[in-house]
């Protein structure tokens, strides 16, 4: 056979078989990939060694294969990006990526020579790689363990933006060491790369969201070929961002995946779902091949000082990186610590290594390849498998664990859905409307709401939400078949906590009867006109209104009439369930409506100074 195609045959059976462990072992997949890598490659077992060495087998390929895999992981990466998200720590992220990526290349620098007692040259390309974190590890990470909402946007946007800055300096630092270029036409390329990059991908973006939208306006939209125009755009964009300029392109196709993804629509979602399946193979293809070409007996002279540098590099380098970065910002020690520990390295260190590792080979110094991609090969194992092991324990020791996810998620996006999720959003509570309605979804999102448009009984779709933080559902149609489905078919399989549905005047009692079945409740009322609610409310007769109960828990509502929408005991916010009872003290929030008779209102309201419902019991109270 000949050895390249046998190269790729065993990389993608052995990569795709190694993301199967990783989901069942409930680790991220760069683990087994690495080792089962290794074992399959040339250092492995000899009746294992099934994989010649890539370098070897496809000496030219090897390095086209690596750059365009992390050009295209980078770019689904920035398609997983929502720029709402940032608002919750704009400050932490951008001082991650600038005075973060300062302080992991002069930490890992220092570490490498001084502890590793590596060379002055091959120390500064270390801490170059060291900026790196990287979407392939984080994601599945955070996917294993539910972190709180800020924690969760920090790490994930610090992943994927600063694969771009640590790629460039690493390059741009190479090239001084090699003499390619002098010091000062260096830091014009770096400044250069870094700010046309992300320029020539934010109009790249713009204009192919703007061409994808109007093949879906004008008819023409294809689901198997749509996908690969956006595949063959973003390759394109790093094509020419690395033509313009040198090294710019993993910025580029970063930025242009971020600007797509907050300009689309439903069409976002499609491609997040085809961009999810090629890039896992990527990841798995890619690892396979790096983890081959690995050298295992370039691990010895390592011991025991090189692992000291990269133990100098998790204790002391990153802990002090985030200590300065979030100086000022609110968060508190608890995520502090946790952002600290958390710091794994992945795809794009072990693909710049190995490609560092070619050229100075080439430049007659292969011993200095070999010392660079042991020590980062040795940083990836040993970050993976500790954060890997440590994460969810950790988390739940400092209390920044979701074991109880208080996120909304709200099937319909009409005005009262929007009213609620305003509710629940103004007390910091993340919610996702869902939609099939393109102008709703578009009124939505000009609310600076966070809107899925498509259906919330298509499975595959909802699949490419993320749903990590979401925990409750309200299913909130005109139709209340369709909150029936919703309810019966969304809470079951992601397994939701509390689910409420909205029943219009006239549904039968069969779909009562349905729901009291599956232990749905009824939210706001035993019915609601939503219909008549959107009318009241787009002429502006609704508000939301707070209302305290007293100490019999009764409110005063004097005679308006009043949908109650939510109830906070103690902060922690319920979506109220009709039949039942206020607690003492507790605040009740809906919509009051003024100039409406009680003979009109669409819902069965509550009289006034009337006890109805809920607090929810849950731990919290």
């Amino acid at each position: 056979m000949n050895p390249a195609v046998q190269v790729l045959l065993v990389a993608i059976v052995g990569g795709v078989f190694a993301q199967w462990l990783g989901r069942v072992a409930r680790l991220p997949a760069i683990i087994p990939l690495l080792i089962l890598g290794m074992l399959l490659g040339p250092e492995g077992p000899e009746w294992l060694q099934l994989m010649p060495r890539p370098s070897e087998a496809m000496p030219k390929a090897l390095q086209a294969i690596v750059g365009l895999g992390v050009a295209v992981i980078l770019f689904e990466g920035g398609l997983s990006l929502n720029m709402k998200d940032l608002r919750l720590a704009p400050v932490t992220v951008r001082n991650l990526v600038t005075l973060g990526a300062l302080v992991s290349f002069i930490g890992g620098t220092l570490c490498a020579h001084y502890m590793a007692g590596f060379e002055w040259p091959i120390s500064f390309l270390y801490g170059s790689l060291m900026i790196v974190t990287g979407p392939t590890v984080i994601g599945p990470l955070l996917k294993n363990v539910r972190v709180q909402r800020r924690v969760h946007t920090i790490l994930l946007w610090e992943g994927i933006l600063i694969d771009a800055v640590g790629a460039i300096t690493a390059v741009v630092t190479l090239e001084v060491i090699l003499r390619e270029v002098g010091f000062f036409k260096a830091t014009r390329g770096f400044l250069g790369a870094l700010i046309f990059g992300p320029l020539i991908g934010a109009a790249g973006g713009w204009l192919l969201s703007k061409w994808l939208l109007w093949r879906r306006r004008t008819g023409r939209y294809d689901e198997e070929l749509d996908p690969l125009l956006a595949l063959a755009g973003a390759l394109g964009l790093y094509g020419l961002s690395e033509t313009w300029f040198h090294e710019s392109g993993l910025g580029a196709v970063t930025c242009g995946g971020l600007v797509v993804a907050n300009l689309l629509g439903r069409e976002v979602e499609e491609l997040r779902r085809f961009k999810g399946i090629l890039t896992t193979l990527l990841i798995s293809v890619l690892f396979m091949l790096l983890a081959a070409n690995f050298r295992l007996d370039t691990l010895i002279p390592l011991w025991p000082m090189g692992f000291v540098a990269i133990a100098g590099l998790m204790v002391l380098v990153r802990p002090f990186g985030i200590w300065i970065c979030t100086r000022g910002t609110p968060l508190n020690w608890r995520e502090k610590i946790f952002l600290s520990w958390i710091g794994p390295r992945g795809i794009v260190a072990a693909s710049i290594a190995s490609l560092f590792a070619l050229l100075l080979s080439a430049h007659g110094d292969p011993a200095s390849g070999d010392k660079l991609v042991a020590l980062t090969f040795s940083t990836i194992l040993v970050t993976c498998m500790l954060n890997g092991f440590t994460a969810k324990p950790l988390a739940r020791l400092l209390k920044l664990e979701v074991t109880r996810p208080d996120g909304l998620l709200i099937v319909g996006a009409n005005d009262l859905a929007l009213r609620v999720a305003g509710i629940f959003e103004m007390r910091g509570i993340p919610t996702l409307l869902v939609d099939t309605n393109p102008i709703m979804c578009a009124r939505a999102r000009e609310a600076g709401f966070q809107v899925a448009q498509g259906s919330a009984l298509d499975e595959e779709f909802l699949e490419t939400q993320d749903l990590t933080t979401v925990g409750r559902l309200l299913a909130c149609t005109p139709s209340s078949h369709v909150n029936l489905q919703s309810c019966l078919q969304i809470a079951a399989t992601h397994k939701l906590e509390a689910s409420l549905a909205i029943l219009g005047p006239f549904a039968d009692d069969d779909t009562r009867e349905q729901l009291s079945d599956a232990g749905v409740g009824l939210a706001f009322a035993q019915h609601a006109d939503i219909a008549e609610l959107t009318r009241l409310l787009r002429a502006g007769k609704g508000h939301v209104r707070s209302h305290r109960a007293d100490a019999q828990g009764k409110i005063e509502l004097k005679g308006k009439p009043f949908l109650p929408i939510a109830v906070n005991k103690d902060g922690w916010m319920d979506l109220y369930k009709s039949g039942s009872d206020f607690t003492p003290a507790v605040e009740v929030i809906g919509l009051e409506f003024e100039d409406l008779k009680d003979t009109l209102a669409p819902f069965q309201h509550l009289p006034a100074a009337e006890t109805p419902s809920p607090v929810l019991r849950s731990d919290h109270q």
